[in-house]
């Protein structure tokens, strides 16, 4: 049953991250070109909004007839699941990007490439990993849908067999390694999240970022003192060169 029971979490395990690592190559840049780019926004908004609200296990019958009942059929039913969170997300976060943070830093001569990395990345990173998070469950619980269907191997393929033949422990002993396995992958990413978010160069990103965001505060203030410190300059300068010419003290002029 051990030995077995390896050969399943390989099985389903092999899906998942299949899937869950084609949703992040696909999801995330998507997302926040979409967010960043209008035309991207406009090529495939409508496109993502009418799929969006299709649930994954609907795909199943098109992944059996496209793909087969091999490993591919499995690995486009999880990216189905799991690009929906990484795109939304990625293009939630770029999108809440401070508006004052993106005009400082292109005031100050940043270009556009450089506002994305140096400014759109930081800001938008919390959400993005939030999103990743869930598009990890969401790949996680999808495979397990698809190998009650039709599948030679895999946790859910054990499930149905110990259905078929009324086996309760076979099931429990396939649907304990399924909590047990989600909830160590959601604890390692919350894990990686508070890593991330303590990383140094993240923070050193975004405790720039909020720099920029009050250097058009400080600049107004700057050429505020400055126009009066000159105006008073000027003043004085004036008093002295004229106080020979009327006959009178240059500090009475001054005042």
């Amino acid at each position: 049953m051990g030995e077995n029971l390896w050969v399943h979490f390989v099985a389903s395990m092999s899906v998942v991250l299949n899937g869950y690592a084609l949703a992040i190559i696909v999801g995330v840049p998507l997302g926040m070109a979409m967010a960043f780019l209008p035309i991207i926004d406009c090529l495939f908004g409508p496109l993502i909004m009418i799929l969006r609200p299709v649930p994954p296990p609907a795909w199943i019958p098109l992944a059996i007839l496209w793909f087969g009942i091999g490993l591919s059929g499995k690995v486009f039913v999880v990216f189905i699941a799991a690009v929906v969170p990484c795109l939304l997300n990625a293009y939630l976060g770029v999108k809440e990007t401070p508006q004052k943070m993106l005009d400082t830093a292109r005031m100050l001569g940043a270009g556009r490439w450089t506002v994305f990395r140096e400014v759109v990345i930081p800001s938008a990173l919390p959400i993005l990993l939030t999103g990743m998070r869930i598009a990890l469950g969401n790949a996680w619980a999808t495979p397990v849908a698809a190998e009650l269907v039709v599948s030679t191997a895999g946790f859910g393929f054990l499930i149905i067999s110990g259905y078929r033949n009324f086996e309760v422990s076979v099931m429990a002993a396939a649907m304990f390694p399924i909590a047990l396995i989600g909830a160590t992958m959601n604890i390692g990413f919350l894990m990686l999240e508070k890593y991330l978010g303590g990383c140094p160069r993240i923070e050193n990103l975004l405790r720039i970022s909020r720099i920029w965001s009050d250097f058009p505060l400080i600049l107004v203030k700057y050429n505020k003192y400055s126009s009066q410190i000159m105006k008073k300059l000027t003043s004085n300068l004036l008093s002295l060169a004229t106080a020979p010419i009327l006959g009178q003290p240059p500090s009475t002029l001054a005042a």
